[in-house]
């Protein structure tokens, strides 16, 4: 199914993933903000504890979460005279949880200290903890609304909570400047964010609360952790780095990596927004047998995703140099090579492998077990990466063991799928997009060189209208967009010359009966 057609069509998966890319993208633009006022009002050595202590929490979540959250997508359809139970057992599991984490950094603060190179971050770590509990049961009900369909709801909550996210933090950055009062914005960010997700499941299943039931409860868990637990050997193995940089290197130092590996919120929203709903329409595919179907609606998702992908990492990569600069100053210069190696990390963003293994019940253990075989392998190569590079040689060695790891995945995923070398042409497509992404690539290279000597803003700014009008021709020329989208996208602009601006017709996701 091509874009231009699932946009019109009720209920479609890209549609939803639209109405979900279009809200947290408006939350991008908000939280974009952040990172460039924080290192403008912080201090080099208070941005780096800001950058452990958030990784902290960042690590926290995603270890603790466990996938119990996504039980909600696989229940709510097959239980829906019982979804508010279902959603209790969601809350009870996290409350239980995140309860326990922050009583432990409450009575023992100082755990934290082999793994920072320091004590400076020990006085704020029982905040830390409280603050890991709320956000913990907060994030973890956003699925609800998403789970229900109300996609909509979802979606202005998402752009509400982010512009209060970074009004908050960034308040506390210029009154404040140090991280404890960042940690009292963030606790308050928790309180506001589980108290709208708390009230939305109020008002739509009423007394939730009032009943509990066992054996719901374990079937929810007797889904959810055999992916949660090898997502949890998957995220100690991928956040492993920048503990092993945090426990070698002072916080100043730590600072300039951590702006190295800047994630490019845009194509985080990207990811959430299509494997939101991505993973619904797998499940539903496997348990109807439609295994070529999966890698179809696959490749499309990743089709959908290098679009943006590909020409985003490529020509940050020509214009690293002033794309770091003009955003966090010249103080963190020194992050430029991090962050041109950080850019082939996330372009193996676009495979969308994680989909794919929580909806295929034989690959439920997969993860953990090959996560277990790989950890050891990704401890000697950030030792040699280390020795060898320093801070630069433990970003090429993440690179490599997620290259390890994202083709043993992918390999498994084709056995299972029963695919051929004759399905790989659904991949044709990503070729297209890499070639002209390449293209663009050459001629903002050459251009750039005639800038020499021009202001970094300057280069930047130049440089990327030149890399983008010149990939936007090599797409057409190349033969990736399809005759139906060139329709598409010539309606919409004549839409937007008539009127100046117009809907873009995505068609509404019907609500839950």
């Amino acid at each position: 199914m091509s874009f231009a057609k699932a946009t019109r069509e009720p209920g479609s998966i890209t549609g939803q993933a639209i109405w979900m890319v279009i809200a947290k993208g408006i939350a991008l633009v908000l939280a974009l903000a952040l990172p460039l006022i924080l290192v403008r009002w912080l201090s080099t050595e208070q941005m780096g504890l800001y950058r452990q202590a958030f990784q902290i929490l960042s690590t926290a979540l995603a270890l603790l979460g466990l996938q119990v959250a996504a039980s909600v997508y696989y229940f709510t359809p097959r239980e829906p005279e019982r979804k508010g139970l279902v959603v209790l057992n969601v809350l009870v599991f996290y409350l239980t949880v995140g309860t326990i984490v922050a009583l432990l950094f409450v009575i023992s603060p100082h755990w934290v200290v082999p793994i920072l190179n320091g004590d400076a971050l020990v006085p704020n770590v029982p905040l830390l903890g409280v603050t890991i509990l709320l956000w913990l049961v907060g994030l973890n009900l956003e699925c609800v609304a998403i789970a229900n369909k109300d996609i909509r709801w979802s979606s202005v909550a998402t752009v509400l909570i982010q512009l209060l996210k970074t009004s908050l933090l960034i308040a506390a950055a210029v009154i404040g400047k140090s991280i404890r009062a960042m940690l009292i914005a963030a606790l308050l960010i928790g309180l506001i964010h589980c108290s709208v997700h708390l009230y939305y499941i109020w008002s739509r299943m009423g007394s939730f609360w009032r009943g509990f039931d066992l054996k719901l409860f374990k079937a929810q868990l007797a889904s959810a952790l055999p992916f949660g637990i090898g997502s949890l050997a998957y995220v100690i193995q991928f956040d492993l780095h920048h503990y092993y940089v945090s426990s070698h290197f002072t916080p100043e130092e730590f600072a300039i990596y951590s702006i190295g590996c800047f994630q490019l919120p845009i194509l985080q929203v990207l990811i959430d927004g299509v494997e939101t709903v991505l993973l619904p329409e797998i499940a539903r595919l496997e348990n109807d047998g439609a295994y070529k179907r999966i890698f179809q609606v696959w490749a499309g998702a990743m089709r959908m995703l290098a679009f943006a992908f590909f020409p985003i990492c490529v020509m940050l990569f020509v214009l690293r140099r002033e794309f770091i600069l003009t955003l966090f100053t010249a103080t963190y210069e020194a992050a430029t090579p991090i962050f041109a190696v950080n850019l082939f990390n996330l372009l193996l963003y676009v495979l969308l492998t994680g989909a794919l293994l929580r909806a295929l019940p034989d690959l439920k253990y997969f993860r953990i077990k090959f996560c277990l075989v790989q950890l050891p392998i990704t401890f000697l190569v950030l030792y040699a990466g280390i020795k060898l590079g320093g801070m630069v040689g433990v970003i090429a060695a993440v690179a490599l063991t997620r290259v390890l790891d994202a083709g043993v995945t992918m390999v498994a995923i084709g056995r299972r799928l029963s695919l051929t070398w004759q399905d790989l042409k659904h991949l044709g497509p990503l070729g297209r997009l890499a070639l002209a992404s390449l293209i663009a690539a050459v001629v903002t290279i050459v251009t750039k060189l005639a800038m020499t000597g021009w202001p970094v803003q300057a280069t930047l700014v130049v440089g990327t209208l030149i890399y983008g009008a010149v990939y936007l021709a090599a797409l057409f020329a190349a033969g990736a967009v399809t005759p139906e989208e060139k329709s598409w996208l010539l309606t919409r602009w004549q839409k937007l010359r008539r009127f100046g601006s117009a809907p873009i017709g995505i068609s509404t996701v019907p609500k839950a009966q």
